[in-house]
């Protein structure tokens, strides 16, 4: 597989052999690594031993009501 990928490439095709091959070998390196792992395994849960933050009662608040849009009745300019 490999002998016919070199010979495509840098026969047929005009690439370099040294970096054909070179190139091929870090393929072979990095599929015999694994894959990645997910980020979640690289960050774990903090427990937090500070009390938490409280929130101010909503229902505490006065809720505000929009002012109505009131219409222009006067005359209009010539």
């Amino acid at each position: 597989m490999e002998q016919g990928l070199v010979a495509f490439l840098v026969n047929e095709n005009g690439f370099n052999h040294d970096r054909v091959v070179k190139a091929t070998e870090k393929i072979k390196a990095a599929k015999d690594k694994g894959s990645q792992g997910r980020m979640e395994s690289f960050f774990k849960p903090v427990i937090n031993t500070s009390e938490p933050l409280k929130r101010k009662d909503a229902a505490g608040k006065a809720t505000k009501v929009p002012p109505t849009k009131k219409s222009k009745t006067g005359a209009k300019k010539k």
